[in-house]
């Protein structure tokens, strides 16, 4: 089984708040069809996520199952805290991801705290070995700024917000298209489908206008034929009460 991300995270409760959201915005975010027609792009969603959603185990080594997952994950979402630098098995699945694909594909979410104490070592410098003079190997490392998005907020309604955003972020690297250019398509599309809502929501309201008319004029002929028949009732009423009283006079009652 293949995946277009695998999902690294702290077992937290704010950190797994944070990778359950932007799992599902991944999982349920489309390309406009126009996007597709115009790159040529055969997908036009994010298929399939793997996220653990089991606390590991005290062991040494990763589960098979992990193992597995970043074997066929072609992209590796670490949502980065000060909490996740902290945890062994996070950095082992940013380790043994690295063996097999280059930095590019980690792609990293700040969900916490500031990049120097939330981002993994290994992603923010690069190795470069040289041989001085002397033939002794000399190793150089040099800061890189890692591929991330910000997914900070007050509070967690502010989080869901910013993760919008962090979600065409990391569509558009996936995708391989320029960040900007989906963000305007993405709103676009956008418009379009409020346009269509509210142009749904105002036809249905002609509808009801339209109806409502109509059960009004229905209702005014109703209370006009109901008067009409109260003032026939009252008249044969008052003229049966004039017979009577007449009868009764002449019999001087």
């Amino acid at each position: 089984m293949r995946y277009d991300a695998f999902i690294s995270y702290r077992h937290h409760e704010f950190d797994t708040f944070v990778a359950e959201n932007i799992h599902k915005k991944l999982e349920n975010f489309r390309l406009p069809a126009y996007v597709r027609k115009k790159t040529g792009l055969k997908k036009n969603c994010i298929e399939r996520v793997f996220r653990d959603t089991e606390e590991l185990a005290l062991a040494d080594n990763l589960s098979d199952e992990i193992y597995e997952a970043l074997d066929s994950s072609d992209y590796l979402i670490a949502i980065c805290t000060p909490r996740y630098t902290e945890s062994q098995w996070c950095m082992k699945e940013i380790a043994y991801f690295l063996k097999k694909h280059d930095k590019d594909h980690v792609l990293l979410v700040l969900a916490e705290g500031e990049p120097k104490d939330s981002f993994p070592k290994s992603l923010t410098y690069e190795e470069t070995v040289t041989v001085d003079e002397k033939g002794n190997t000399v190793i150089h490392r040099k800061e890189t700024e890692p591929l991330a998005a910000d997914a900070r907020g007050e509070n967690k309604r502010k989080v869901l917000q910013a993760i919008n955003t962090v979600v065409v972020k990391l569509c558009a690297e996936m995708f391989h298209l320029n960040y900007d250019d989906l963000r305007q398509r993405k709103r676009k599309q956008k418009i379009r489908r409020l346009v269509t809502v509210f142009g749904s929501i105002t036809a249905a309201i002609i509808v009801v206008a339209i109806m409502s008319i109509i059960m009004l004029v229905k209702i005014s002929r109703q209370n006009t034929t109901i008067s009409e028949q109260y003032d026939e009732i009252q008249d044969r009423y008052a003229g049966s009460m004039a017979v009577v009283s007449d009868q009764l006079m002449r019999i001087g009652r």
